[in-house]
């Protein structure tokens, strides 16, 4: 049991360090972001870090022995990392208020709007999402312009005008 459960950590802390690397790469990359939310990875790390002090003490073959000490040494820099940036976002919020939900004609894509604004930094503006299976969410646009003014129109089913820019979205079968 004692062996299951120090792999089950180690593959658990390896999970979450992809899911936070591809979270940070999506966000850059205005991507799919399929990453569960930061507070999730945060406390499956956690619990793979109590497996790994739990696994550390008991005798058991060497690569759990290894394993545990790998985890025990990636699981609070990862914890750390995504404890800064829980705190990073709550102190500097980038703040996004809900405007509208838009749907297409026929129903198979919805897109999210909302007015953005960064503070002192950045101009007031607006973001669109689309919203794909799950919580997966993908920004397709963004517009810093110092308004919140919002012209939308739907050209077809795969094709949305926003604020004079044609989106083209992927069909229903490609939503990768």
């Amino acid at each position: 049991m004692m062996k299951i459960s120090q792999s089950m950590a180690f593959y658990g802390v390896l999970f979450c360090l992809v899911m936070s690397v591809y979270s940070l790469f999506s966000t850059i990359h205005n991507m799919w972001q399929v990453a569960p939310p930061r507070l999730v990875l945060l406390l499956l790390v956690t619990g793979c870090f109590v497996t790994a002090c739990i696994g550390i003490m008991k005798k058991t073959t060497r690569w759990g022995r290894m394993q545990s000490w790998m985890t025990f040494f990636i699981a609070p820099l990862l914890g750390a990392a995504l404890l800064l940036s829980l705190v990073f976002t709550s102190v500097f919020p980038f703040e996004k208020e809900y405007i509208a939900s838009l749907t297409s004609p026929e129903g198979t894509h919805q897109i999210d709007v909302y007015a953005t604004d960064g503070g002192a930094t950045t101009l007031k503006g607006i973001m669109a999402e689309l919203n794909g299976p799950l919580w997966f969410t993908k920004r397709i646009f963004i517009e810093h312009d110092g308004t919140h003014d919002l012209v939308t129109q739907w050209e077809g089913e795969d094709l949305f005008v926003i604020n004079g820019e044609m989106i083209q979205l992927p069909t229903a079968d490609g939503w990768f």
